[in-house]
């Protein structure tokens, strides 16, 4: 019956994004084939001003995160939360994570990886309509010109690192 048809439309379609500008990311793609992609380039700052860069930005991106959705990773018993990393090829990332790691990084790239694997799993685990949501828009839509700050903060850039894309697999 056409009800039938409907109802199998509706659960195919379920728990996929189609996509949109969310503030300097753009998301394309559903949950199997999302890729985002940030707006513009991000310097690289000199070499020995680099770990207190990565930190300053993380610790800035805390600071948006009032509510503390990202400090920490995604509870082992949230539904299906797995399931939907395996689906998207990621893995769990979050500020906390990102901060222990900060002085780590190879560059401010490497840290935007991670900031992208983290807003990717929130956006198409989460509905436009949440607040999960909303935050990792506000993150999104601030993280560019908080890089920029920090790394004029700590003696400005040594060079520029591709926005590009970004489609992030797991790491084994």
């Amino acid at each position: 019956s056409k009800e039938d048809e409907e109802d199998e439309e509706d659960e195919e379609q379920e728990g996929e994004q189609e996509g949109g500008v969310y503030g300097g990311v753009t998301i394309q793609g559903d949950n199997e084939a999302l890729t985002v992609e940030w707006g513009g380039d991000w310097d690289e700052p000199k070499p020995a001003q680099l770990g207190s860069v990565c930190r300053e930005v993380v610790i800035n991106l805390m600071d948006l995160d009032e509510s503390g959705i990202f400090a920490e990773p995604v509870a082992d018993d949230t539904p299906d939360y797995n399931g939907h990393l395996a689906l998207i090829g990621t893995e769990r990332m979050d500020l906390g994570t990102m901060k222990k790691q900060s002085r780590r990084y190879k560059s401010v790239a490497a840290l935007r990886d991670d900031l992208t694997m983290m807003l990717r799993n929130c956006m198409t685990y989460n509905e436009p309509d949440s607040i999960y949501f909303a935050v990792a828009e506000m993150i999104a839509v601030q993280a560019p010109a908080i890089a920029a700050s920090a790394i004029a903060k700590f003696g400005g850039a040594a060079a520029t690192s591709s926005g590009g894309r970004s489609k992030k697999r797991a790491r084994r």
